[in-house]
Protein backbone atom coordinates (compact mmCIF):
# COMPACT_ATOMS: atom_id res chain seq x y z
CA UNK A 1 0.00 0.00 0.00
CA UNK A 2 1.28 3.33 -0.83
CA UNK A 3 -0.20 6.40 0.92
CA UNK A 4 0.69 9.97 1.09
CA UNK A 5 0.35 12.06 4.02
CA UNK A 6 -1.17 16.07 4.05
CA UNK A 7 -1.94 18.57 6.33
CA UNK A 8 -3.38 21.92 5.69
CA UNK A 9 -4.26 25.23 8.01
CA UNK A 10 -8.22 24.73 8.72
CA UNK A 11 -9.52 28.23 10.49
CA UNK A 12 -11.84 28.59 12.48
CA UNK A 13 -13.77 32.06 13.03
CA UNK A 14 -14.12 32.77 16.73
CA UNK A 15 -16.55 35.81 18.20
CA UNK A 16 -15.56 36.93 21.04
CA UNK A 17 -17.27 40.15 22.99
CA UNK A 18 -15.30 42.81 24.73
CA UNK A 19 -16.26 45.93 26.28
CA UNK A 20 -14.57 49.12 24.45
CA UNK A 21 -15.42 52.69 25.45
CA UNK A 22 -18.74 51.30 27.29
CA UNK A 23 -19.97 49.84 24.20
CA UNK A 24 -19.87 46.02 22.85
CA UNK A 25 -17.84 45.31 19.38
CA UNK A 26 -17.90 42.13 18.11
CA UNK A 27 -14.22 41.15 17.53
CA UNK A 28 -13.13 37.98 14.94
CA UNK A 29 -10.54 36.10 16.51
CA UNK A 30 -8.78 33.27 14.21
CA UNK A 31 -8.06 30.31 15.80
CA UNK A 32 -5.94 27.50 13.33
CA UNK A 33 -6.11 23.70 13.21
CA UNK A 34 -3.93 21.40 11.93
CA UNK A 35 -5.96 18.41 9.72
CA UNK A 36 -3.01 15.86 8.74
CA UNK A 37 -4.55 13.10 6.10
CA UNK A 38 -3.06 9.69 5.02
CA UNK A 39 -4.73 8.62 2.33
CA UNK A 40 -4.09 5.34 -0.49
CA UNK A 41 -3.61 5.34 -3.72
CA UNK A 42 -6.71 5.77 -4.80
CA UNK A 43 -7.69 9.00 -2.48
CA UNK A 44 -9.58 7.30 0.41
CA UNK A 45 -8.71 8.83 3.69
CA UNK A 46 -7.35 5.40 5.89
CA UNK A 47 -6.52 7.97 8.71
CA UNK A 48 -6.29 11.78 9.78
CA UNK A 49 -5.90 13.63 12.89
CA UNK A 50 -6.72 17.21 14.22
CA UNK A 51 -4.13 18.96 16.44
CA UNK A 52 -3.78 23.12 17.09
CA UNK A 53 -1.73 25.21 15.28
CA UNK A 54 1.38 24.85 17.53
CA UNK A 55 1.70 21.02 17.41
CA UNK A 56 4.55 19.88 15.17
CA UNK A 57 3.53 18.12 12.23
CA UNK A 58 6.09 15.35 12.94
CA UNK A 59 4.55 14.45 16.52
CA UNK A 60 1.55 12.82 14.70
CA UNK A 61 3.49 10.56 12.38
CA UNK A 62 3.11 7.66 15.15
CA UNK A 63 -0.93 7.76 15.12
CA UNK A 64 -1.47 8.06 11.79
CA UNK A 65 0.82 5.58 11.08
CA UNK A 66 -0.25 2.87 13.69
CA UNK A 67 -2.54 0.48 11.76
CA UNK A 68 -1.06 0.61 8.55
CA UNK A 69 0.18 -3.24 7.20
CA UNK A 70 3.94 -4.02 7.18
CA UNK A 71 5.55 -3.16 3.13
CA UNK A 72 3.69 0.07 3.08
CA UNK A 73 5.05 3.14 1.58
CA UNK A 74 4.36 6.50 3.09
CA UNK A 75 5.22 9.97 1.15
CA UNK A 76 5.42 13.08 3.16
CA UNK A 77 7.01 16.21 3.41
CA UNK A 78 9.49 17.66 5.18
CA UNK A 79 7.92 18.38 7.70
CA UNK A 80 7.66 14.43 8.35
CA UNK A 81 11.24 14.24 7.69
CA UNK A 82 12.80 13.07 11.34
CA UNK A 83 15.36 10.39 13.00
CA UNK A 84 11.66 9.27 15.51
CA UNK A 85 10.08 9.21 12.29
CA UNK A 86 12.02 6.71 10.09
CA UNK A 87 12.49 4.57 13.29
CA UNK A 88 9.08 4.03 13.70
CA UNK A 89 8.53 3.53 10.36
CA UNK A 90 11.45 1.07 10.39
CA UNK A 91 10.26 -0.73 14.05
CA UNK A 92 6.54 -1.07 11.96
CA UNK A 93 7.84 -2.68 8.94
CA UNK A 94 6.98 0.70 6.46
CA UNK A 95 9.10 2.29 3.92
CA UNK A 96 9.13 6.59 4.93
CA UNK A 97 10.24 8.73 1.76
CA UNK A 98 10.58 12.19 2.89
CA UNK A 99 13.18 14.54 1.80
CA UNK A 100 15.44 15.13 4.41
CA UNK A 101 15.21 18.32 6.11
CA UNK A 102 18.24 21.30 5.04
CA UNK A 103 20.67 20.95 7.87
CA UNK A 104 20.58 17.35 8.61
CA UNK A 105 23.89 15.46 8.69
CA UNK A 106 25.10 12.41 6.47
CA UNK A 107 26.72 11.28 9.39
CA UNK A 108 25.00 7.96 10.85
CA UNK A 109 23.52 9.20 14.11
CA UNK A 110 21.26 6.12 14.89
CA UNK A 111 19.26 5.94 11.11
CA UNK A 112 20.66 4.26 8.49
CA UNK A 113 17.35 5.06 6.31
CA UNK A 114 17.84 8.59 6.74
CA UNK A 115 21.24 8.91 6.11
CA UNK A 116 20.82 7.14 2.69
CA UNK A 117 17.97 9.68 1.91
CA UNK A 118 20.11 12.68 2.95
CA UNK A 119 23.34 11.12 1.32
CA UNK A 120 20.82 10.42 -2.29
CA UNK A 121 19.17 14.32 -1.85
CA UNK A 122 22.70 15.65 -2.18
CA UNK A 123 24.37 13.57 -5.01
CA UNK A 124 21.45 14.10 -7.49
CA UNK A 125 19.43 17.04 -6.34
CA UNK A 126 15.92 17.16 -5.85
CA UNK A 127 14.58 15.91 -8.97
CA UNK A 128 16.15 13.04 -9.59
CA UNK A 129 15.82 12.02 -6.22
CA UNK A 130 12.35 12.57 -6.27
CA UNK A 131 12.88 9.88 -9.47
CA UNK A 132 14.74 7.70 -8.05
CA UNK A 133 13.05 7.30 -4.34
CA UNK A 134 9.60 7.17 -5.86
CA UNK A 135 8.31 10.55 -4.16
CA UNK A 136 7.10 12.25 -7.32
CA UNK A 137 3.99 9.44 -6.31
CA UNK A 138 2.88 12.14 -3.75
CA UNK A 139 2.14 14.93 -6.10
CA UNK A 140 0.50 12.40 -8.89
CA UNK A 141 -2.12 11.86 -5.58
CA UNK A 142 -2.27 15.28 -4.57
CA UNK A 143 -5.79 15.62 -6.28
CA UNK A 144 -7.00 14.44 -3.52
CA UNK A 145 -6.10 17.30 -1.26
CA UNK A 146 -7.67 19.59 -3.57
CA UNK A 147 -10.97 17.63 -3.98
CA UNK A 148 -11.46 17.77 -0.39
CA UNK A 149 -10.83 21.48 0.21
CA UNK A 150 -12.54 22.50 -2.76
CA UNK A 151 -15.31 20.03 -1.64
CA UNK A 152 -15.93 21.05 2.43
CA UNK A 153 -13.85 24.41 2.53
CA UNK A 154 -10.72 25.67 4.46
CA UNK A 155 -13.34 27.40 6.94
CA UNK A 156 -14.87 25.82 10.16
CA UNK A 157 -17.36 27.07 13.08
CA UNK A 158 -16.22 25.04 15.41
CA UNK A 159 -14.93 26.55 18.90
CA UNK A 160 -12.94 23.58 19.89
CA UNK A 161 -10.61 21.22 19.14
CA UNK A 162 -13.35 18.14 19.86
CA UNK A 163 -16.02 19.68 17.53
CA UNK A 164 -13.90 20.58 14.95
CA UNK A 165 -12.54 17.10 14.73
CA UNK A 166 -16.62 16.03 14.90
CA UNK A 167 -17.30 18.40 11.84
CA UNK A 168 -14.24 16.87 9.54
CA UNK A 169 -15.06 13.23 10.51
CA UNK A 170 -18.20 13.72 9.00
CA UNK A 171 -16.91 15.17 6.20
CA UNK A 172 -14.17 12.34 5.90
CA UNK A 173 -16.82 9.89 6.27
CA UNK A 174 -18.81 11.91 3.04
CA UNK A 175 -14.98 12.34 1.12
CA UNK A 176 -14.45 8.28 1.16
CA UNK A 177 -18.28 7.77 -0.04
CA UNK A 178 -17.77 9.80 -3.17
CA UNK A 179 -13.84 8.49 -3.93
CA UNK A 180 -15.46 4.55 -3.49
CA UNK A 181 -18.36 4.84 -5.20
CA UNK A 182 -16.48 7.36 -8.00
CA UNK A 183 -19.71 9.83 -7.87
CA UNK A 184 -18.85 12.79 -9.97
CA UNK A 185 -20.83 15.92 -10.35
CA UNK A 186 -23.74 15.90 -12.65
CA UNK A 187 -22.94 17.36 -16.14
CA UNK A 188 -25.22 20.51 -16.79
CA UNK A 189 -25.92 21.11 -20.78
Amino acid sequence: MEVGVYRFHWHSLLSNWGMENNRFEEKRVRKWFKFHVLYNENGKIVAFAMTESRVNDSEVFEELVKNLPKGSTVYGDRAYSSRKNYKIANNKGIKIISPPKRNFSSRRRGCKELQQQVKLLRKYGYEKWSRITGYFKRFAMEWMFSSFKRLFGEKLRAKTLKTAFFAVLSSVMLFNTIVFHNISAPKTN
